[in-house]
């Protein structure tokens, strides 16, 4: 039986056989240790079993076939046995105190459901960048761990929330339910919402978690994403679970979220070939997106048709293959 306050801590694996050592390495080395350490390996068919066999009994390891990273973080959820759940993906990692800090706020603040922390952002060699923006606004930075008063707000201002920042209770889940495995593409998303009706959050403003995009972006970066774009749902069905409980107070924050969402869907139609349902998501959601070169060029293309949508689609396109060429030669000479 897990002592009082211990952690379950769930890995979702595929094909990760360059990171996920030192992503366990990290939990590991946790100054609070995690009591239990849950490692679903989603059908890899790399050497990612063989290097979670070198573990032995430091973690458990779940074997299923391929079924995407809800329905493995849901295979964890379900073997947990702690008083919290924390989640990892196998490209990133945790800084020591992750684990000793977010109990800590918990241990302060009994009626909190879930807290996240700040965290870095590894681009390249020399560049790293701290998240969210308000852990680099000088006087106004908060200083101590605090219960975020307006979640949908902070998230839509801050857009911020990883999955890694991220430690739920245990007792919250079992009440709010599990993620929902038909998402394929923002599943995590629209699960952390979903908590955020269930009770306030927290926000520890230390950089404790590390995502490392460049390395994200390198490894099999075509072959993963290819599957993903050609399951990715409409943006009604992504919301559906989530829309009824929104508070009237958040529904424009939770508008501005929504938006982020539907640019990345349309995005992701455009390169699976499903340019209508592209033009469709852009013409019902274009108000709410994030306002940068890209959705100016998707909006424009939708609003005006025919070969100029066509020509800004093939276009968008031709740039996602130039991008993996890039990233397989830098990955091949590392």
């Amino acid at each position: 039986m897990n002592a009082p306050e211990s952690v379950s801590v769930i890995i979702p694996v595929f094909n990760s056989e360059h990171s996920i050592a030192a992503c366990i390495d990290s939990v590991l080395a946790q100054t609070h240790p995690p009591g239990e350490i849950i490692v679903v390996n989603d059908g890899s068919t790399d050497d990612t079993d063989t290097i979670l066999h070198a573990y032995g009994e430091k973690i458990t390891t779940i074997r299923q076939r391929n079924q995407g990273q809800g329905a493995a973080r849901n295979t964890g959820i379900r073997a947990a046995t702690g008083d919290f759940i924390a989640f990892l993906d196998a490209d990133d990692y945790w800084e020591p105190l992750f684990l000793e800090r977010c109990v800590a706020f918990f241990r302060g603040h009994a009626r909190a459901v879930a807290v996240l922390t700040g965290w870095t952002k590894i681009i390249d060699h020399s560049r790293r960048e701290i998240v969210p923006p308000i852990m680099n606004s000088g006087s106004e930075r908060p200083l101590h761990p605090m219960i975020i008063s307006d979640f949908f707000r902070f998230w839509m201002e801050q857009d911020h929330v990883q999955t890694g920042a991220i430690m739920i209770r245990h007792d919250v889940i079992q009440e709010a339910g599990l993620q929902r495995e038909d998402l394929r593409i923002s599943q995590d998303l629209e699960y952390w919402m979903l908590i955020a009706t269930y009770g306030k959050w927290g926000f520890i403003p230390e950089p404790l978690f590390v995502s490392n995009s460049r390395l994200n972006a390198r490894r099999n970066w075509i072959d993963r994403y290819r599957t993903r774009r050609h399951l990715c749902p409409s943006v009604e069905s992504w919301q559906e679970r989530v829309v009824p409980r929104i508070p009237d107070r958040e529904w424009h924050y939770f508008e501005g979220i929504r938006g982020r969402i539907a640019a990345n869907f349309s995005h992701s139609k455009i390169l699976s070939g499903s340019t209508d349902e592209a033009k469709d998501i852009l013409k019902k959601y274009g108000n709410t997106m994030p306002v940068n070169l890209l959705t100016r060029l998707m909006r424009f293309g939708a609003g005006v048709g025919g070969p100029v949508w066509t020509g800004i689609c093939q276009m968008i396109r031709i740039k996602e293959i130039v991008k993996g060429w890039k990233l397989q030669k830098i990955a091949a000479a590392s």
